[in-house]
């Protein structure tokens, strides 16, 4: 029955419109005796054990949010925050600013082509085959996964736009793109409100409960919100961080306030100072996150549960970094939700408060 089940898994994750859930018990045993079956696509096999492998290792918030969804949606997911794990890597770890933009300019076309009328919309790992010939790469595997008859392209490419605004940054010369309030806006939009968009529309094509076309804009406008609040988060957790590696996300207005520029803050990240830019960036995310709370709980009930679970968890992330910056405790390294605190939170979004 292990066997049957996830060959019934693997129908629904690999047809190109998958059924909303499992058959029963019985269809699936008799669909497993009776049927002759093709070939399984072990290159797509492949390819969804080594997205799961980086995102367990790269990146636990994901890794966590995945696992916590269902079926099709959660591979969907999967091979989603994939896509956004190494074209950040690509773009944060490249050797030259020159070589970040090559792998952004790449990732655009490959993707424009993927997303094609032309195309076949199937999330098959060897959709790239005749492109990628020899010389595959981790950035071309993830778009060829990408579940491109489930999720639009728009998201994808203001994902790219906010990487270019991370290459702006200049210290040399003097060039920090988050000049204004504004500016902080639109990069948290792109960097994760982009992703919450991603979320959403997969969730509305798993779905069995049909949303109107102004209800679904409605949720994903919150959605997107709710992802810039995260965003808010990461930023006041990661100052000093940021600063090592020459940004600055603090918008330079609100730093002329106190008469610092973003160079003092990348000379001096533990300046007390900044503990209020610190406080009055978690405040935005508090802010976004309750103008946007409600709208979560129109989501269907078995995508709910995970939803909150990892909004909540970032939320956490706030929490602990005003609690060290009350009792002076420096933090070293990333500051993370320990797991025991993640999975008591997952059970009480999941079950307590279903």
């Amino acid at each position: 029955m292990d066997h049957a089940i996830a060959l019934a898994q693997y129908d629904i994750v690999t047809s190109e419109s998958p059924e909303r859930s499992l058959p029963s018990l019985g269809q699936i045993a008799w669909s497993y005796m009776a049927q002759h079956r093709k070939p399984l696509d072990v290159g797509f096999l492949d390819g969804l054990r080594a997205a799961v492998t980086e995102l367990s290792r790269k990146s636990q918030s994901m890794y966590l949010g995945s696992a916590m969804f269902q079926d099709g949606l959660r591979v969907d997911l999967i091979f989603l925050y994939s896509f956004c794990r190494v074209i950040d890597d690509l773009v944060d770890e490249a050797p030259s600013r020159e070589k970040a933009q090559e792998s952004i300019k790449e990732a655009s076309q490959v993707l424009h082509w993927r997303f094609s009328t032309k195309s076949p919309k199937k999330p098959l790992y060897d959709y790239l085959q005749d492109k990628k010939g020899p010389n595959s790469s981790p950035l071309l595997d993830s778009i060829a996964l990408l579940p491109a008859s489930r999720i639009s392209l728009g998201p994808l490419l203001e994902l790219l736009s906010g990487f270019e605004m991370d290459l702006l940054f200049s210290p040399e010369d003097q060039e920090f793109p988050i000049e204004t309030e504004a500016d902080l806006e639109v990069y948290a939009h792109r960097v994760a409100g982009t992703v919450a968009a991603g979320l959403l529309e997969l969730v509305f094509s798993h779905s069995e409960i049909k949303y109107s076309v102004a209800q679904q804009e409605k949720i994903i406008n919150a959605g997107q919100k709710m992802g810039q609040a995260l965003q808010y988060v990461n930023i006041a957790r990661d100052i000093k961080r940021d600063a090592a590696i020459k940004r600055v996300y603090i918008p330079s207005s609100w730093l002329k306030t106190k008469g610092l520029t973003p160079t003092d803050v990348i000379e001096r990240p533990e300046d007390p100072a900044l503990a209020t830019f610190e406080s009055q960036m978690l405040a935005k995310a508090d802010s976004a996150h309750r103008s946007s709370v409600e709208a979560i709980d129109q989501l269907p009930k078995d995508v709910r549960g995970p939803i909150k679970t990892t909004v909540e968890s970032y939320m956490m992330i706030g929490q602990m970094v005003r609690k060290a910056r009350q009792n002076s405790i420096k933090i070293e390294g990333k500051l993370k939700v320990p797991l025991w605190r993640r999975l008591t939170l997952a059970w009480r979004e999941m079950y307590v408060n279903h």
